[in-house]
Parts: structure tokens; sequence; C-alpha cells
């Protein structure tokens, strides 16, 4: 089992390009400890997707409403209180039983909500 977690940590994680400061890698790699499971997001791709009153991507999301939230920030609202839309897998190590739950869009394919 350790070689396949091997292998996974050898990929080439293009999700984490994007991330180019150390701040920016650390929330591409938010992790949670469940009891003995250590859960960790990999990020394919963080898009920030700005409040627009006209159109908005959720209505109730406001700017106003998302600074009343704060644990929010940074991890799922940037500075300019833009939600970050995140495709991703996670890293579910469990003991005895690590697994990769991969929801990702992968393989990098052009992508229509890219404009690619």
């Amino acid at each position: 089992m350790s070689a396949v977690v091997g292998q996974l940590f050898s990929l080439d994680f293009h999700c984490l390009d994007a991330a180019r400061d150390h701040d920016q890698r650390e929330a591409a790699m938010l992790g949670w400890q469940v009891g003995a499971v250590k859960i960790t997001r990999i990020v394919e791709l963080q898009i920030p997707i700005p409040y627009n009153r006209a159109s908005p991507f959720w209505a109730e999301a406001t700017p106003e409403a998302l600074r009343a939230i704060p644990w929010l920030y940074p991890n799922f609202v940037n500075e300019e209180d833009q939600l970050l839309l995140s495709i991703h897998a996670l890293l579910v190590d469990a003991p005895g039983l690590p697994l990769v739950a991969d929801t990702c869009i992968g393989s990098d394919r052009p992508r229509s909500i890219l404009r690619g």
C-alpha cells in the first residue's frame, strides 16, 4: 500500500502551479484531522468568483454576508471577497488504508468553464 501512496505523491500536481507563494500552497493543501484519519484537499483548480449583483453566482453570498463569517477566509473566500470555487481530490489517510477520492476534472483538457 505504501508504494501506491508514494506513486500518488510523485504525480505532477499541476493544480499547484497556480499557487505561487507559500500561503496559497498551504490553502491548496488544506487538511482536517478526524479521529485517527487525516484528510487532505489536493486542489486541481481554484477559480475566484467575484460577486456580481446583476447576475450573482450565489445571490446570498454578498461581500457583506461573507465578511460576517470569518472562518471562510482565506481558504474559501479571498481578500477581495471572491468565493473560491475549488475542484479538488481528497487524500484520506486512514490507519492502514490510504485512499484518494478524486473528483477532479483531470487530464489537462480544455474546459468550457475556463474558456479553453
